[in-house]
């Protein structure tokens, strides 16, 4: 038996049976050509058996050690996923699956990380903690959302606005955190908390300085903070789940309090196979302002996600929303409709690609300032090619391009952003 389909056996044992018996692992051993592997197929099967006898920490020590030395990756790999099993079958699903990755790190081929992917996913639905961080780097035209022109003309006088209004270059690191307990679940309903961390970072290109010098890279720092409360239940027998939840959260920039925010979501999966999936979204969520009350808004959306499976593994997502926002001030309250499309999951040799496009269209009703009020028309296009080849604990290197363009009939609302992106993007 070749080593690559005997790896997805022991896979596959451990998934079902909880650990794979000394005899599945020895009977490799006569073809395996590294005269090194014999000995450490007896090492293995020394831990085996003493998981098999109850001895859990003894198996356990011994595994590691099997992993942290120089044997062969073949051996490392099957004694990585028998550390993941016994901290699994003790409840420590955080130390599972991250002797998964682990592990993933080891496999030489697509069958077996598919196989390792799958068992992370029966061990994240086991577990009643689910966590997920990301972390991604991006050189910016635009890193302040700043304009073209910093130039108004109202009733034919020129009104002329800072530089920190105009195009500022820089460097955005952004990153997240987010926790998710699960409080019950029975067949047909889940109820969760949770609970979300991210930060931005800006540092402006040399050139910034010139064209507004009393802009720092500080005035861009952002935290955003935020938890709540989620419930989904079949709800209706010929549709998919119905999904409910409350959420609050704040947001600070450059030291001060910038918002706070609380948002009720309700979303319902209407139609469902193994190969599509048609969802149906509403939210409504009101903002306070602290940097100035007239800014604070009640928004409502409504929406649609269709999503497809089509051949060779790629997943074709259609998007479509239109939204409502409600405030005092001119710059905030707009109707928006907005479509999307995505392609993910297209192999271009080494690469796994996401192509995405999406645009939007905003009229502001309260806008009076100049003739013929305000229209802001948003493209915007994302590349993004993972390279699958490299894993670090299933991180694999992950390189992005996103443009976008706002083209408004109020000059100085013009937009462009040309943003790269990297990070490190899990396999799954």
């Amino acid at each position: 038996m070749r080593l690559s389909k005997s790896l997805a056996i022991v896979i596959l044992a451990l998934l079902l049976n909880g650990i794979a018996g000394t005899a599945a692992i020895s009977s490799d051993a006569a073809a395996l050509p590294n005269p090194s592997m014999p000995a450490a197929i007896k090492a293995l099967s020394a831990a085996v058996a003493d998981a098999e006898a109850g001895r859990i920490d003894d198996a356990v020590e011994k595994a590691r050690a099997i992993y942290f030395g120089n044997g062969p990756d073949a051996v490392r790999l099957r004694s990585a996923l028998l550390v993941s099993d016994l901290q699994a079958r003790s409840g420590r699903f955080l130390s599972a699956k991250l002797w998964l990755r682990r592990a993933f790190d080891l496999a030489s081929d697509a069958e077996s990380r598919n196989a390792i992917a799958m068992l992370h996913r029966q061990v994240a639905a086991a577990s009643p903690i689910a966590a997920s961080a990301q972390l991604s780097f991006a050189p910016s035209s635009n890193v302040n959302n700043g304009g073209k022109t910093n130039i108004i003309v109202i009733g034919g006088f020129p009104f002329v606005f800072g530089g920190s209004s105009l195009e500022l270059a820089g460097i955005e690191a952004t990153g997240s955190f987010s926790l998710t307990y699960r409080l019950g679940q029975t067949p047909l309903s889940r109820t969760e908390a949770f609970a979300d961390a991210g930060f931005r970072k800006v540092w402006l290109d040399p050139s910034a300085a010139e064209i507004a010098p009393d802009v720092s890279n500080s005035d861009f720092d952002q935290i955003n903070l935020s938890a709540g409360l989620r419930h989904s239940w079949q709800a209706f027998l010929a549709m998919g789940p119905t999904s409910f939840s409350a959420s609050a959260g704040g947001s600070f920039l450059a030291g001060e309090r910038l918002s706070s925010w609380t948002a009720l979501d309700f979303g319902q999966i209407v139609n469902q196979s193994p190969t599509h999936q048609l969802r149906v979204e509403y939210q409504i969520r009101s903002e306070d302002r602290f940097d100035a009350e007239i800014n604070g808004s009640l928004s409502r959306r409504i929406g649609g996600i269709y999503q497809r499976r089509l051949a060779g593994g790629t997943e074709l997502t259609v998007q479509l929303a239109g939204s409502d926002v409600s405030s005092e001030s001119a710059l905030i309250e707009k109707d928006e409709l907005a479509a999307g499309v995505s392609i993910a999951g297209l192999r271009i040799g080494p690469f796994a690609v996401t192509l995405g496009l999406d645009a939007a269209v905003a009229d502001y009703s309260k806008w009076i300032l100049t003739a013929g009020g305000r229209r802001d028309i948003s493209l915007g296009a994302r590349l993004e090619a993972t390279y699958g080849q490299i894993s670090i604990l299933g991180f694999s290197p992950s390189a992005s391009l996103t443009a976008r363009k706002t083209d408004s009939n109020v000059d100085i609302f013009d937009r462009e952003t040309l943003t790269i992106g990297l990070s490190l993007k899990s396999n799954f």
